[in-house]
């Protein structure tokens, strides 16, 4: 074949060729583009495929030049150069659409992963603001007071109603220690609480919840920002993630009223106890004199009435002290006058007072008491009011022919000591075991068999802790119970009043 008809041929399907490879080239590039949403990717690609088809086009054209110039060297040179970039850019265009097209589907891939992540991420952070919303108008609907604070008791959040109460806004709050001056806790008499004694700092040591109300023997006073003051019922919560305490919230309420209330109760029934108290003890002293054998002598019948009349009437004023004695630690009006007291002695004189009941049940009693034990400052009545209880509980709940123990220990790395009293008796059930030292509660299991008005133990409870001791038991039902007293050496603190305990 003439070498003019090959370069005709050459001319006539070259540059066709290279025209529609071009074109398929610009569009695949543009879609290229399109697809993956003009990221720096598609543009760099765009732009390597424009440069390639150019210089293809400037080689087809100095090879066309050569061509129609018949010239040598763009037969021998020119052409083959021309054919052999041609192939190699084929492929290169061929393997750059093909990684191409992978790319554009791993992009549309982690785009599309994108678009729902942030559609997820948009609806999740709605329902967080909803939720938001609707804890922030739930606590600020909340009528008590709330307080948040961290672990340190730094507050962090105060809803409206605890503002109210306090005079004090969340900015004045903000930060500041509850047991600070703002806002200031007292006790009943006028001093700041002790950190240790919070409820809210109880609560985050222990992990549980810690509750005081108007029954509560210790009542705390939350101080208003022009200086007065107002008592509260308190419920400290610690805030629990996953195990560890990350803060506390404190409700508080208003207990002014209720307090008012149960200081007129206690006031009544003082009242009520002071007269009741006469009638019983007039029939027990005339039922004396009936009995006495020199104002005549009675007959076994009418002895036996009389007696049981002077029974009745000791059980009345037994009842009418004790809801004397618990009025008056009530309302605070009783006399604490501290004075050396040996409690070896006074248990000494417990027992001996109750020797009658303990020979009528044969019980055999256990006298334990440690040497150099030293006198502590105490009230002798209320001290005697304590170990009376202790030592009348066992002997009362102990069966016939049992055992009771007195153990009095010194310890003095503790400044303390430890007095306990174990009987055989009864046991406390596990369920009444919670509620063994509340005002008027008796256990399941004594309550039909063993008379008795539920105040020894709460009284036992108030004094010790009066003094600044502790009171707790061990008990299983059926084999008998320890209570457990004690007492620092500190002793108790002389008080002004207008009566005494057991008078």
């Amino acid at each position: 074949m003439p070498w003019t008809t090959i370069r005709l041929w050459i001319l006539m399907l070259g540059w066709p060729t290279l025209a529609i490879g071009s074109i398929y080239i610009l569009y695949k590039s543009f879609d290229f583009l399109r697809r993956i949403r003009q990221t720096s990717l598609g543009k760099f690609v765009l732009v390597t495929n424009t440069g390639i088809i150019i210089s293809m086009w400037c080689l087809g054209l100095v090879a066309t030049y050569y061509l129609l110039q018949d010239a040598i060297g763009g037969v021998t040179i020119v052409l083959p150069v021309f054919i052999i970039w041609a192939v190699i850019m084929t492929v290169v265009l061929y393997l750059a659409n093909k990684w191409g097209n992978e790319a554009v589907e791993i992009n549309i891939k982690i785009q599309r992963t994108k678009d729902e992540l942030e559609k997820s991420v948009r609806q999740r952070t709605k329902e967080l603001q909803l939720a938001l919303a609707n804890n922030v108008a739930l606590i600020e609907s909340i009528g008590d007071g709330l307080i948040a604070a961290d672990t340190k008791l730094k507050i962090m959040m105060v809803n409206p109603a605890a503002q109210k109460m306090l005079g004090w806004n969340f900015a004045d709050l903000k930060g500041q220690i509850m047991t600070a001056e703002t806002p200031r806790i007292e006790d009943e008499q006028g001093e700041e609480v002790d950190v240790k004694s919070l409820p809210a700092n109880k609560a985050l040591l222990t992990g549980k919840r810690v509750k005081t109300d108007a029954a509560s023997k210790d009542t705390f006073y939350y101080v208003r920002k022009d200086g007065t003051r107002f008592p509260i019922a308190i419920t400290a919560t610690p805030i629990s993630i996953k195990g560890q305490t990350k803060g506390i919230i404190m409700l508080f309420r208003d207990i002014s009223a209720e307090k008012e209330l149960d200081k007129a109760k206690s006031e009544f029934i003082s009242l009520a106890s002071h007269q009741l108290r006469t009638p019983p003890t007039a029939i027990k002293w005339n039922t004396e004199l009936l009995l006495d054998k020199a104002n005549g002598k009675l007959s076994p019948t009418q002895k036996e009435m009389v007696e049981e009349v002077k029974e009745v009437s000791e059980k009345m004023i037994e009842t009418v002290s004790s809801l004397l004695n618990v009025s008056r630690i009530e309302l605070g009006t009783f006399i604490v006058d501290p004075k050396p007291v040996d409690y070896r002695e006074v248990a000494a004189e417990a027992l001996k007072e109750l020797k009658p009941q303990i020979s009528l049940k044969r019980l055999q009693v256990l006298e334990k008491f440690d040497k150099g034990i030293p006198t502590i400052p105490a009230d002798p009545g209320l001290a005697k009011i304590i170990v009376e209880n202790l030592l009348t509980n066992a002997v009362k709940y102990t069966p016939d022919e049992g055992q009771v123990a007195i153990d009095i220990k010194n310890q003095p790395k503790a400044k303390s000591i430890l007095i306990s009293v174990k009987d055989t008796g009864c046991g406390i059930p596990k369920k009444d075991q919670a509620n063994i030292f509340k005002k008027m509660f008796r256990a399941e299991n004594v309550k039909s068999k063993i008379e008795g008005t539920g105040f020894g133990l709460y009284l036992l409870k108030s004094i010790v802790e009066m003094a600044g001791g502790k009171v707790w038991f061990e008990s299983i039902e059926g084999k008998g119970t320890t209570f457990f007293v004690e007492l620092p050496y500190s002793g108790m603190k002389k008080k002004e009043g207008t009566s005494r305990l057991g008078q």
